[in-house]
């Protein structure tokens, strides 16, 4: 018997996982119960899937969760995101269907605790205030959404233990997916965290004794914190939850371009790099028309955009940089990231918006200034662009290095900042012929990538996951 007040995805007809395992549809095909690998239809053929896939943290991480499973709906799978309810009106707008917790998730908290985006301090407080608030209705919500949906697959972000935990304690197959390169671990391809210096190469003694100690200070933020939720649920202890439990799934998905970072002969086993999750600009919501009226009426602006939780801490960088656009005669576009912070005067040839779809704007500009956020540079990769990239915090310094590597980005320290330092940047990102020609050999590869059906044609090795390469809204 259906529970009239089931939210949405336990209603539609999901049968749960107790009684999935003698469960028949009317067609005649099985479905599978909790813990085995694949439903198959009456010939034997692997079948549609129904994925559970749970994320947390920014909208940066949700969003590449919702593409997924918009194109795994859309291709016939079934598919429930389980995150934070302060995403699920804008996840709902977008076609998703939704399984809501409720951590308390405050998008104010930048404001309130700036220390969350400090360059070293920032991925600690993030652990221990906002992540550990969320593991147990985290781990809740999953096992409610597995239960309704008999999942096939749950794919947890790589910060969802709670979800992780929940597909354990279920015995339903579970895969990891990481947003960032940061989150892998390599010798072979080092990657680059807030403490260490900007450098093309590093010494490989520095590199054995710089992952030592990462790992000890990884395992102090994260144990912590995971064992503490894991006791308050019944749960046993686990060591190194960070940096090996979340690699025992079926599969660990790194979820950016192979041009961005590469497979590494010491990445965990049954690691796939897929591409950037990105939908095509078309199921991006049209560009506000004061926007459009902008955009024509001069030459291709700079944008500036921080995202959301550097942005909401970092007034003085955007209008840094919009000083420096003002005097050089360059226009600019600033994205605010909220209503609170759009200035109520700009010089003339700047513009400031709260957002805007970065699909549809980034290719309409010269260049971006930004802070690095993984999602942010995917786009600005994607669009072609070159950039002047101000990390702050988390993964943004890694990012920012593997971009001026890649010959398409300048980074600038933020401690040091100024208005010469900006100027100087703009002008190699703008005038230099190298940053273009970079840009664009970045575009073109990422175009012939399909990041959202290489991820469904790992998870789900079937017919029906091989049927779009593109998203049309």
């Amino acid at each position: 018997t259906q529970n009239p007040g089931a939210p949405g995805w336990a209603r539609e007809g999901y049968t749960s996982g107790s009684e999935a395992s003698s469960a028949s549809r009317d067609d005649g095909t099985s479905v599978r119960g909790v813990g085995s690998n694949f439903r198959r239809d009456v010939c034997g053929s692997i079948a549609a899937m129904r994925f559970v896939l749970a994320t947390f943290g920014s909208w940066g991480d949700v969003k590449p969760f919702a593409a997924i499973a918009r194109r795994a709906r859309r291709i016939g799978h079934d598919a429930v995101v389980v995150t934070d309810v302060w995403y699920a009106d804008r996840l709902r707008a977008r076609g998703v269907e939704v399984a809501g917790f409720d951590a308390g998730l405050d998008p104010d908290l930048p404001k309130r605790r700036p220390e969350i985006m400090h360059r070293w301090k920032g991925t600690g407080i993030f652990f221990r205030e906002v992540l550990s608030p969320a593991l147990a209705p985290m781990y809740q919500a999953t096992r409610a959404a597995i239960d309704a949906l008999g999942a096939d697959m749950v794919l947890c972000h790589h910060v969802a233990w709670g979800a992780m935990w929940a597909a354990q304690e279920m015995e339903a197959p579970w895969s990891m997916a990481a947003m960032a390169p940061a989150s892998w671990m390599s010798l072979e391809n080092p990657n680059m965290y807030p403490v260490m210096p900007d450098r093309d190469h590093y010494r490989m003694w520095a590199l054995k004794l710089g992952n030592a100690v990462s790992r000890r200070v990884v395992r102090a933020m994260t144990d912590g914190v995971a064992n503490r939720a894991r006791c308050n649920l019944g749960l046993p202890a686990q060591r190194d939850v960070m940096l090996a439990r979340t690699f025992g799934g079926h599969m660990n998905l790194g979820l950016w371009s192979p041009q961005f970072r590469g497979p590494a002969g010491d990445d965990h086993a049954a690691s796939h790099v897929t591409g950037f999750p990105l939908e095509s600009p078309d199921a991006e919501p049209e560009l506000d028309p004061a926007i459009e009226t902008f955009l024509d009426d001069g030459a291709p602006p700079v944008l500036i955009t921080l995202g959301t939780s550097a942005g909401a801490i970092s007034s003085e960088v955007p209008r840094m940089v919009a000083g420096v656009c003002a005097a050089s005669r360059r226009r600019a576009l600033i994205l605010v990231g909220n209503r609170e912070s759009l200035p109520r005067e700009m010089p003339p040839g700047i513009a400031a918006f709260e957002h805007a779809p970065y699909a549809r704007v980034m290719p309409r500009c010269a260049a971006v200034v930004h802070h690095g956020g993984v999602g942010t540079t995917s786009e600005v990769l994607r669009a072609g662009k070159p950039a002047v990239i101000v990390p702050f915090a988390h993964d943004q310094f890694d990012n920012a290095r593997r971009c001026r590597m890649a010959g398409c980005s300048v980074t600038l320290d933020r401690r040091t900042l100024n208005a010469a330092r900006i100027q100087t940047a703009l002008d190699r990102v703008t005038d230099t012929a190298t940053f273009a020609e970079a840009s664009e050999r970045m575009r073109a590869s990422i175009e012939q990538e399909d990041g959202l059906g290489t991820a469904l044609s790992l998870l789900a090795p079937s017919p029906v996951a091989a049927t779009a390469t593109s998203d049309g809204g």
